[in-house]
């Protein structure tokens, strides 16, 4: 496993800055250059966009994205060979399901032996979890504050928000995917 791949959370952050900084700099470039809206010669009754309101949210998104990879940053994930007396047992099933055990006796002492590369790959699993209730709580309560202090209609300002949530998540999920060899 490449050193990269041990932290790949740290990855994931790095490259969603890269993409976070790019992708704002041609939407506030693209913003600006565009034309107000004007229908039949006079300009729409809803104010547009502002340039400082695409950064604002923009800059917001940016900070939603990097709250929800904190807590996959500080998770190592080791080498896939590992000795088999660091296995880590457990009863299998047993706790997930509240079912009783199986009843056979070669079933009922039956143990799911897991690595520490497993164990680490787990808790990458539930730390995607928790930063995907960190990204949705803030988009959410980005797009309402928005609607709330900005004076640009609430399709432009759920357009712009939903474009940088998709962007930055596409972008992890990419990235996460890329980073996490599951044999």
């Amino acid at each position: 496993m490449s050193p990269i791949a041990t932290r790949p959370y740290h990855t994931v952050l790095q490259i969603i800055s890269v993409v976070w900084l790019i992708v704002a700099v041609l939407a506030l470039a693209a913003h600006s250059f565009s034309p107000p809206a004007v229908a039949n010669g006079w300009q729409a009754e809803t104010p547009s966009l502002t340039s400082g309101d695409a950064l604002v949210i923009a800059g917001l998104s940016g900070l939603i994205a990097i709250a929800s990879t904190l807590p996959g940053c500080f998770i190592i994930v080791p080498e896939q060979t590992a000795p088999a007396s660091s296995m880590v047992s457990r009863p299998a099933e047993a706790d997930e399901t509240n079912l009783p055990p199986p009843q056979s006796a070669s079933e009922s002492s039956r143990n799911v032996e897991l690595s520490p590369h497993d164990l680490a790959l787990e808790r990458l699993g539930q730390a995607f979890l928790a930063g995907m209730l960190i990204r949705l709580t803030g988009t959410v309560a980005l797009f309402l504050g928005c609607s709330y202090y900005m004076e640009a209609s609430p399709t432009q300002i759920g357009i712009w928000v939903l474009g940088w949530h998709l962007v930055l998540l596409l972008t992890e999920v990419i990235t996460l995917s890329r980073q996490i060899r599951v044999s």
